[in-house]
């Protein structure tokens, strides 16, 4: 049996901004566009921040992309996620690393 399990480790000058609460450790600075691509429609999320962003429970429009873990995006880059031909810009919403409020990601 196999287990991969995600490991990040950063260098001096990432601190918390408040040590106690763990969601503000790093500012996010995430965005997202809907691309098509070979005839199917994909969810592209930058992360233009210093950590990497761990996305799940994903909503757009209010309507449900991913219950679970959709995936991590690192630092400085993005990751496209295949999403239903019928998705339509709009309100995207996500929980974001330690937040356990969904966070709002801007379009594009």
């Amino acid at each position: 049996m196999r287990y991969s399990i995600p490991l990040f480790i950063y260098g001096d000058g990432l601190k918390p901004e408040d040590a106690n609460n763990p969601a503000t450790f790093f500012p996010l600075s995430l965005s997202y566009k809907l691309v098509q691509d070979s005839g199917k429609t994909w969810l592209a999320i930058r992360n233009q921040g210093q950590t990497h962003a761990r996305i799940s429970q994903v909503n757009l429009q209010n309507t449900s992309l991913n219950s679970g873990l959709m995936g991590y995006v690192l630092p400085g880059n993005e990751m496209r996620f295949q999403v239903p031909a019928s998705a339509n810009s709009g309100q995207l919403t996500a929980l974001v690393n330690s937040h356990t409020k969904p966070v709002v990601i801007p379009h594009q």
